[in-house]
């Protein structure tokens, strides 16, 4: 247990760990968003609109799907930033461990680390707006297909459309049929691995900010800046 206790302080594998669960939740999001997008011939699922039509008290329904550069900005950045960033640094934060446990001095005070810090600051921010993107693209097309009961269509939840027999989409007076029957099951994956990939992303970049400061290396506000009452005495 005590051996466990001391790799848990070492903050070089603090780092490498934290990247491992960034990885891990980025499989999350990159899985189940890369299967709708071959699904959907890369049309993106994400703020589509449905149109219901009523024809002899048959219910048909049309998708229009929405921007394809949404999707691709939340694979972009789940792939560069939340898979391939963090293989590097688990890579590059392991090789310092065991150079630091080698008894050769490893400097965290260098200004590559303070880089390092400012980047995953940066990407936390972009992690975010993929987590948003998904969550509220998800709640629009959920609305959009619970509006079909108000044609009298029986719906319990968003999840039954995944029972429709088939997914249309009409161009230039024609239309192509998609398979939605697992849409439901990869955006429910996919919004909540988009959120832990942020909540990851977050503590990454607060261990980082906190180790900045506990090796001073943050800038502090100049005397004739502060307030008069804060100033030592």
């Amino acid at each position: 247990m005590a051996a466990l206790l001391e790799y848990v302080k070492q903050f070089l594998l603090q780092r490498a760990f934290m990247y491992g669960l960034i990885l891990l939740a980025s499989f999350f999001v990159i899985s189940p968003l890369g299967s709708l997008q071959t699904t959907f011939n890369e049309r993106c699922i994400l703020y589509a609109d449905f149109k219901y039509t009523t024809v002899n008290k048959t219910h048909y329904f049309a998708v229009n799907f929405g921007e394809s550069s949404v999707c691709d900005y939340d694979l972009a950045v789940s792939v560069i930033f939340c898979m391939c960033y963090p293989v590097i640094g688990i890579a590059t934060y392991i090789f310092l461990y065991f150079r630091e446990k080698a008894d050769k001095k490893v400097d965290l005070s260098h200004l590559l680390f303070m880089g390092n810090c400012i980047v995953d600051i940066i990407i936390t921010v972009l992690v975010l707006v993929v987590a948003c993107t998904i969550s509220t693209g998800f709640t629009h097309l959920c609305n959009q297909i619970m509006s079909g009961t108000e044609q009298g269509i029986r719906l319990t939840g968003c999840s039954d459309a995944q029972k429709f027999e088939s997914w249309r989409m009409y161009h230039d007076s024609t239309y192509t049929v998609y398979d939605g029957t697992k849409f439901h099951v990869d955006l429910s994956i996919a919004t909540a691995g988009s959120w832990f990939a942020f909540i990851f992303w977050f503590l990454q970049a607060l261990f980082g900010t906190w180790k900045l400061w506990r090796l001073n290396m943050l800038p502090t506000c100049p005397d004739k800046f502060k307030i008069l009452c804060c100033k030592d005495s």
